[in-house]
């Protein structure tokens, strides 16, 4: 019951944010933004993320719409693609 609990909330934040999220997506896909969310233990983080070399590294492209509660970017600070839940998005910033 936790786990369809789980992703019923994730899908609902989804929807929630989904303007701010296909923008992000969208930005990401060909440049950096900044990136804020809470990690699962709490921990706040401030990433810089791109999706650029998305279709390079997975030979795929991107598609928004497979997100099933986690999303994946390049995070340029560590130089690897890591993810963040949706649910535990907070906002994100353009980076020029």
């Amino acid at each position: 019951m936790q786990i369809i609990k789980r992703k019923v909330d994730s899908n609902l934040h989804l929807h929630r944010l989904q303007g701010g999220v296909e923008a992000l997506f969208d930005h990401m896909l060909c440049g950096h933004a900044l990136i804020a969310y809470r990690k699962q233990n709490g921990e706040f983080r401030l990433v810089k993320a791109t999706l650029v070399h998305y279709q390079g590294d997975f030979h795929k492209e991107f598609d928004p719409g497979k997100i099933d509660g986690a999303v994946v970017h390049w995070d340029v600070e560590q130089q690897g693609w890591i993810t963040f839940q949706v649910e535990n998005f907070l906002e994100w910033r353009l980076v020029i």
